[in-house]
């Protein structure tokens, strides 16, 4: 009886968990739309060129340590500090990668500002690696209608002050 149940908690949770994935995808395109609209052309591109540049090696980021831990039969905060530790020195690496090669990057493209953008953007790596340790005790915990949640309210707050910050004026900076 209880392996009954237990089919019918997880297919309800990660259908829910579904829901909001996709609900998170719409957001992000709705404001990619917004800001196609709200941004001037050169703009919109150094936007695009600093979020391609910051998240390709962030891409070389993620899925390392989380799902280490995920896997990790330990569940105590000794393993959670070690997985962190690691997760936030791997993220400084990652910084500073992006902080010496964001001047190859804005000559290669001939705009010395994205140089810049790309600088202060790359600090968003090291930021999400705060987020590890919450992250992966939902996901041990099976909990992805709220690991999902967290991820469409942070994309709802990107978006939004994304979309604020280019109706007011801030340019490719939003």
């Amino acid at each position: 009886m209880e392996h009954v149940n237990f089919k019918r908690i997880l297919i309800k949770r990660t259908s829910f968990a579904a829901v909001l994935q996709i609900l998170d995808k719409m957001t992000a395109v709705f404001g990619l739309i917004v800001l196609v609209r709200l941004l001037k052309p050169a703009d919109f591109g150094i936007a695009f060129l600093t979020q391609t540049f910051v998240g390709f090696f962030s891409m070389l980021k993620f899925g390392m340590f989380d799902y280490a831990l995920v896997y990790e039969r330990r569940d105590d905060d000794e393993i959670y500090e070690i997985g962190f530790s690691a997760d936030l020195a791997s993220a400084f690496l990652i910084f500073i990668t992006i902080f010496f090669l964001a001047p190859v990057w804005a000559n290669f493209y001939n705009y010395e500002v994205l140089k810049d953008a790309v600088r202060l953007y790359g600090i968003v790596v090291i930021v999400e690696s705060f987020a590890l340790v919450p992250k992966v005790r939902l996901m041990k915990e099976l909990r992805f209608v709220e690991l999902n949640a967290i991820v469409l309210f942070t994309t709802c707050a990107r978006t939004g002050s994304f979309i604020i910050f280019a109706a007011t004026g801030f340019s490719f900076w939003s």
